[in-house]
């Protein structure tokens, strides 16, 4: 196989983010916004929580105050230390009693307009050639997040 254009780690990659962001509903993720250090997105899943947990989100606030996001955010990462990315995103965090869904699941059936909506308020980003480390300067070629947590990560080789 050629090294042509076509053919191209970087030809790929534009492949993918292309069809996810037409065809998947996903949106360009923010590199900038990437925390190397907490290895997510936390505006990305503040904002996520806010809209989609409003109620949950103000009591929380009612109990940490202005410090609400530093301090759940220090939650959530020693949950995901200690249970796992996969476990959090199936039952959810729960800081000071108050429980978050870090995402929702499809419903299995439409009968429900609110379950319908809380998994339509997901936000999925593709991120490309993202820095993940504090300690050095590779990338992972491309990265799928859900609610700024990446879930899926592509290391692309043409032949």
């Amino acid at each position: 196989m050629s090294n042509s254009p076509v053919h191209t780690e970087r030809a790929f990659e534009d492949v993918i983010e292309e069809h996810l962001l037409t065809h998947g509903g996903y949106l360009r993720g923010d590199n900038g916004g990437f925390s190397r250090e907490l290895v997510f997105n936390p505006a990305d899943l503040l904002a996520f929580l806010r809209d989609t947990q409003a109620r949950a989100w103000k009591q929380l606030g009612g109990i940490h105050g202005p410090e609400v996001e530093k301090k759940f955010i220090f939650r959530l990462t020693r949950e995901l230390d200690a249970r796992g990315l996969l476990d959090c995103l199936r039952n959810g965090v729960v800081d000071y009693g108050v429980r978050f869904q870090l995402c929702h699941f499809a419903p299995v059936s439409t009968l429900n307009p609110e379950t319908a909506a809380l998994y339509a308020g997901n936000r999925l980003h593709v991120y490309r050639q993202l820095k993940y480390s504090q300690r050095h300067e590779n990338t992972v070629d491309v990265v799928i997040a859900v609610n700024g947590l990446p879930v899926v990560t592509m290391e692309l080789k043409n032949q």
